[in-house]
């Protein structure tokens, strides 16, 4: 009950800091004016690619921080951000959430940070079921992350829904950062956006299983498996490093 307590707090908090301190002149890395026109009543019907980003935290140090998920879907005019989760739970309960989050809107892609509370979910999750996880390795500090996903949104092709109850929480981290008192969603945001600017390949971290061997091809673009490498085990073919996932196709 206290948890749900702080949780109504915080988004108190949000709404009238957002209400009194937000302006098309704010000071934050992100314009209120960037988004003024990309606005989106209902989204397209349908997406290119709809992908997931997580920012995960549930160890001791960060107990006070939630895991954050925002929901994307890829379209010729831009990044349509379909949902914005939030959940403070242990590291069960955001199993589960990322579970539950993918069978509400199966995206084709999940990605969550390799790093820190990140690592352990990445792992379990590749093992224990069939969703599409890619590791993000995070490069630099979370200023310059969300730096290098700004050009997106000010050229317009980040699009936000006209209303949703989980907005006025986003859009007061997201023009309030680096101020705001978290930085959960704008992780998230970033960690997409940045990914989807570099074509979305995955080049940090594949899913290949333990078991395939050099005969395995990838079953979007046929390529094959080689030699084993550092970081995953395996070695891939350059088709490979370029196809959206690596779905090694089963042997006889």
């Amino acid at each position: 009950m206290l948890e749900g307590l702080f949780l109504a707090f915080d988004d108190l908090q949000s709404v009238l800091f957002s209400f009194v301190f937000i302006s098309p002149r704010s000071g934050g890395m992100v314009k209120v004016d960037w988004l003024a026109r990309t606005r989106y009543r209902t989204p397209p019907e349908t997406f290119i690619k709809v992908v997931q980003s997580w920012d995960t935290a549930f160890k001791a140090a960060e107990i006070n921080d939630p895991s954050v998920c925002t929901t994307w879907g890829e379209a010729a005019n831009g990044y349509y951000l379909l949902d914005c989760f939030v959940i403070r739970g242990d590291y069960p309960t955001v199993k589960r959430a990322i579970q539950s989050k993918y069978a509400e809107f199966k995206p084709d892609v999940v990605l969550i940070e390799d790093k820190a509370s990140g690592q352990s979910l990445i792992q379990e999750l590749r093992q224990l079921t069939d969703m599409p996880i890619v590791g993000i390795k995070p490069e630099g500090d979370k200023v310059s992350r969300l730096y290098a996903a700004c050009g997106a949104i000010e050229s317009g092709r980040v699009w936000l829904p006209e209303s949703a109850a989980w907005l006025p929480d986003y859009e007061a981290e997201l023009f309030l950062f680096p101020m705001a008192k978290h930085d959960d969603r704008v992780d998230s945001t970033s960690q997409y956006l940045n990914w989807a600017r570099q074509g979305g390949m995955y080049t940090a971290t594949f899913y290949i299983p333990d078991t395939v061997v050099a005969s395995d091809a990838c079953g979007r673009c046929g390529a094959f498996a080689l030699d084993r490498c550092k970081e995953t085990g395996y070695q891939v073919t350059e088709t490979s490093v370029a196809c959206e996932l690596f779905y090694p196709v089963a042997q006889g």
